[in-house]
């Protein structure tokens, strides 16, 4: 009980900490929402959204099918003790949090999107290894290479759906974070369901049986196939929707999409605008442009968007 006391206060702290560092504009704030219907409509008819919340789904499910067979991998694969489990994922979060510098310079060279589909890419590929993985010891190895790869898409996964929204107020004239995320995040509970589905398919075919008190030899031989084999098919599917979203790398950067890689001049009101002297073309609809409030995925990194920056 007193664990989880202090890592409330340590978490609620820290959550409260990070809220000095929110700010919204007045002037968004105030904007006129969409109506309902058109902005269900904007939601579901956007093409760059629904890439990425396929792609994301399958992010999900491999997290998720990780997190959920590695009890079964650590007791009747590799024979550890129920206890030892929690090792296998602190080396996992060590180099997790250890390898962000390095993710944020190749996401600065190579654009979020493809920067993410590298890290699943390189996470799927570092799962392998569950094929022969004999003790304790080579499961944490691997999983110092799994949480690296894992840095990367915990860096750049909510920056390209970032991207998604910046790209939508192009086009629809209003910021609507609320919308996408939301939505966002109701269809990453359908992963809950493939979960059960893949577990059930795994152990069922394996020969899993929860009353016995050996499992055979099939039990560890599946769990090992499971693991390593459908996140590679996740990770074909998630490369489909990627493809959509890598073909608009910086459509809704401002910065590159607008200024040509200059950085953009400041506005009357202190933040980043389009120059008096040169309006800016209309992007994607005949809305007016809203570019000066669009913040591209390289200048949530640190930069702003230039050709080697993104390319």
């Amino acid at each position: 009980m007193d664990t989880g006391v202090i890592l409330g206060l340590v978490g609620g702290g820290a959550f409260g900490f990070s809220l000095l560092g929110s700010r919204e504009r007045k002037k968004l704030s105030e904007e006129e929402a969409l109506p309902f219907i058109a902005s269900f409509k904007e939601t579901f008819t956007n093409r760059s959204f629904l890439a990425f919340v396929g792609a994301n789904l399958m992010i999900c499910y491999i997290w998720s099918w990780l997190s959920a067979m590695v009890p079964f991998f650590t007791k009747y694969v590799i024979g550890a003790e129920e206890e030892q489990m929690s090792l296998i994922f602190i080396g996992m979060f060590v180099t997790s949090m250890a390898f962000y510098p390095l993710w944020r310079k190749i996401a600065l060279r190579l654009g979020s999107k493809r920067t993410l589909a590298l890290a699943v890419a390189l996470f799927v590929v570092f799962m392998l290894p569950v094929l022969f993985v004999a003790n304790l010891p080579q499961a944490f190895a691997m999983m110092l290479f799994v949480g690296a790869a894992n840095s990367g898409i915990t860096l750049v996964r909510d920056i390209v759906l970032s991207d998604v929204i910046d790209e939508d107020e192009l086009r629809t004239g209003r910021r609507r974070e609320g919308s996408y995320f939301g939505v966002n995040a109701f269809i990453e509970r359908l992963v809950m369901v493939l979960i059960g589905g893949s577990t059930s398919l795994v152990l069922g075919l394996s020969g899993y049986a929860a009353e016995l008190p050996t499992q055979p030899p099939s039990v560890a031989l599946g769990i090992r196939l499971g693991m390593g084999l459908l996140p590679v098919a996740a990770l074909a599917v998630f490369l489909v929707p990627m493809r959509v979203l890598s073909g608009r790398e910086g459509a809704g950067c401002g910065a590159q999409g607008e200024f040509g890689g200059v950085a953009p001049p400041e506005s009357e009101e202190g933040g980043v605008g389009p120059s008096p002297e040169k309006k800016p073309e209309k992007s994607f609809s005949p809305h007016p442009p809203y570019s000066h409030r669009i913040s591209s995925s390289s200048e949530r990194l640190g930069t702003w968007c230039t050709p080697s920056a993104s390319r």
